[in-house]
């Protein structure tokens, strides 16, 4: 039930929320890439978020054009004791045709670290999410997500947040410097919980008069 109750209320904030920082005159979104920046909340939004209780967020906003028949893919990856990622959720938004981004909001999020967390991303409309449990061990975790601005290109994954957690006192927590490489210190990681986004095609999509 508690899962439940953060997914409504990130689907009303992001909703509610449409950066509000924005400038008033923005240019015309680009048809070949989307920029997704960090976003600065205004205290409006601040409000809104602080009824989410414990945990961890991180907001960006997106901004651009992507064509029908393409799609933003958002994915949350789980990595344990150095292992391979393994896919634990997954979203797409390209069912509605052409989809146009000015400064939306993204949401990453993550509960609190107890047994179970709960964890989401996405915009308004769309998101995955779900609950994860988590190991006994973990003595220390860090949440982190990157402080540029970076452009996403078509067919290519981006980690633009993520958690690490340990099972030693000492915790090795690297930045982020690029949002297309995930850190190695992230892939070798006791655990670890990791945020993807990919602009990719619709799989399923069928051009009309076919």
């Amino acid at each position: 039930m508690k899962k439940i109750v953060i997914f409504m209320m990130l689907g009303l904030m992001l909703a509610a929320c449409s950066n509000e920082e924005a400038e008033p005159e923005q240019k015309e979104a680009s048809k070949d890439t989307l920029t997704v920046k960090p976003a600065k909340l205004s205290e409006r939004e601040e409000t809104i978020i602080s009824h989410l209780g414990s945990g961890f967020e991180r907001f960006f906003t997106i901004e651009g054009k992507i064509p029908e028949g393409e799609g933003l893919k958002t994915t949350i990856y789980v990595i344990e004791d150095g292992s391979e990622p393994e896919e634990r959720f997954s979203s797409f938004t390209g069912e509605a045709g052409e989809e146009i981004y000015k400064k939306d909001l993204f949401c990453f999020h993550l509960g609190e670290m107890e047994e179970q967390t709960s964890v989401s991303v996405g915009t308004k409309g769309i998101r995955a999410g779900g609950t994860i449990q988590l190991p006994d061990s973990l003595t220390g975790y860090s949440f982190t997500g990157i402080e540029q601005a970076f452009n996403m290109e078509k067919g290519v994954s981006y980690y633009p947040a993520y958690m690490i957690a340990g099972k030693e006192d000492m915790l090795r927590v690297p930045g982020i410097e690029h949002a297309r490489q995930m850190p190695e210190a992230v892939k070798e990681a006791d655990y670890a919980i990791v945020f993807q986004l990919e602009w990719t095609d619709d799989e399923t999509y069928e051009p009309s008069g076919t």
